[in-house]
């Protein structure tokens, strides 16, 4: 898809420039999505962006990184995310997107616990009045999702074993384990597990967002305390802008409660329907400045945090 860049002012250039969003939804893959790896890549370079991680619910995005960064330079990076789409839990599909390279080294990054196959998200979207495990507005005509009665959903007590491996792989790889769509209490003690097993670069994914996590914010500073770093998303501000306002007081308040050194900013974007993702990005930074965060906090959670859970610092 060819894209224009739109014209931004020095200010916009002066955030976007250097800054990695480590969750963006890429394609091509069961479902529409608004841009393809490459087309990511170069929207990645013509924002002076630094890098960008590239997200897939249904299948590694190691590959696609690849062929993006042969063609564009090491800029964009590859997760998993442990859905049945790859086999659930398992050490396999992480094993597998670890195969891509560039320069030499993997080009995965994140390993993501289960997001629409998780049991606590299966719940979440019943009580939305989901019936399958792709929502609607994200699939078109294109495929439509699997009966939730269909699912064996994915609870992570049942997966010691292979969570086990799974994490002592991305402590051996210098990975970065972000927890999905999990639930609070899954997450709080996979963090605990998780730094049993030397994994020292975790995410707490969105946990403030009440229809796919719903974190406490006692259990966000608990984490936090932990090591793992808070993410907080542009998707409720684009979808839900009304929603994201009421939200402003929380989202303050736990950035500086938590600090700014653990916090991480994404736009979890790439739905057909949706903004380009970087002025997605863009957008949720400018709020975050509005809200009376500084600008060298405000870098901290778009450039110096996000480099060094990439090993680029």
């Amino acid at each position: 898809m060819a894209v224009t860049r739109p014209v931004i002012s020095e200010e916009d250039d002066e955030i976007l420039r250097d800054a990695i969003d480590l969750h963006i939804h890429s394609g091509p893959e069961c479902i529409p999505a608004k841009f393809d790896a490459m087309d990511l890549a170069r929207l990645t370079i013509d924002f002076n962006m630094r890098a960008i991680v590239i997200k897939s619910h249904f299948t590694q995005t190691s590959s696609w990184a690849e062929m993006a960064s042969k063609f564009y330079g090491k800029r964009v990076y590859g997760s998993v995310t442990l859905n049945w789409d790859v086999g659930g839990i398992s050490q396999f599909p992480v094993r597998a997107a670890l195969g891509p390279t560039c320069d030499g080294g993997p080009l995965l990054k994140i390993v993501w616990m289960p997001t629409l196959h998780s049991k606590h998200m299966i719940e979440k979207m019943k009580q939305q009045g989901a019936k399958e495990d792709i929502p609607t507005i994200w699939a078109g005509n294109a495929r439509g999702g699997i009966p939730f009665e269909k699912i064996k959903p994915i609870v992570i007590r049942e997966y010691d074993t292979e969570i086990a491996t799974i994490l002592d792989m991305i402590a051996e790889n210098n990975l970065i384990l972000a927890t999905g769509h999990i639930s609070p209490s899954e997450a709080t003690n996979l963090v605990d597990t998780a730094r049993i097993h030397g994994v020292r670069k975790m995410i707490i994914t969105h946990p403030i967002f009440p229809t796919s996590v719903g974190m406490s914010d006692e259990q966000i500073i608990e984490c936090a305390e932990k090591g793992a770093y808070i993410e907080f998303c542009a998707t409720t501000l684009a979808e839900h802008p009304e929603d994201f306002r009421r939200e402003i007081p929380r989202i303050k308040n736990l950035i500086q409660t938590v600090g700014a050194d653990n916090c991480v900013l994404t736009s979890d974007l790439g739905r057909p329907h949706q903004s380009i993702p970087h002025l997605g990005f863009l957008k949720l930074a400018k709020e975050i400045l509005s809200m009376g965060i500084s600008k060298t906090n405000l870098f901290k959670m778009t450039k110096t945090n996000p480099a060094h859970l990439l090993n680029l610092d």
